[in-house]
C-alpha cells in the first residue's frame, strides 16, 4: 500500500509553530513508508487567502528543510474534479441512452444524471467565484 501524507495550510496568514510541527510528522511518517509528503494549499477561504502567504508557506516549508513531492490548491482540485465528473456524465448518458432502447424504467438512473450535472455547475461557480475574488 502506497503511504501518502499530506500538510493542508490555509494560505490566510504565516505559519506557526504548530504548522511546523504538524508538516515535519507528516513528512517523517512518509519516508519511513517509502511513501510521499504532500503540500496541498487549502485556499477555501476566499475573503482571507493571499497568494503573498501561499508563497511564504512554501519558502518557510523550503526553509525548514521539508519538501514535499507534489503541491496543489483548491483550484487544481476543483479542476481535477470537474474532470472527473464530466467523464462520469458522459458515462452515465451513454447508459441511459442503453436503458431507454430497452423496455426498462431508468428514472433512478436520470435522477443521477441530474445530479451531477447539478454538482458540474456548482464546482464551475465556485471557480469563477475564487479567480473574480482575487
Amino acid at each position: 500500500m502506497d503511504v501518502v501524507t499530506r500538510f493542508a495550510p490555509s494560505p490566510t496568514g504565516e505559519l506557526h509553530l504548530g504548522h511546523a510541527y504538524s508538516a515535519r510528522i507528516a513528512r517523517q511518517r512518509a519516508r519511513e513508508a517509502g511513501g510521499r509528503f504532500l503540500l496541498r494549499i487549502e485556499d477555501i477561504d476566499i475573503r482571507r487567502s493571499r497568494r503573498e502567504f501561499e508563497a511564504a508557506i512554501r519558502e518557510e516549508l523550503h526553509w525548514l528543510g521539508d519538501g514535499w513531492n507534489f503541491w496543489a490548491c483548491a483550484d487544481c482540485y476543483a479542476a481535477f474534479l470537474d474532470k472527473q465528473i464530466k467523464e462520469q456524465i458522459a458515462k452515465l448518458k451513454t447508459e441511459v441512452a442503453q436503458l431507454e432502447a430497452n423496455p426498462t424504467d431508468c428514472s433512478a438512473m436520470e435522477h443521477i444524471l441530474h445530479f451531477i450535472e447539478v454538482r458540474v455547475t456548482s464546482l464551475k461557480k465556485l471557480v469563477a467565484n475564487r479567480e473574480n475574488a482575487r
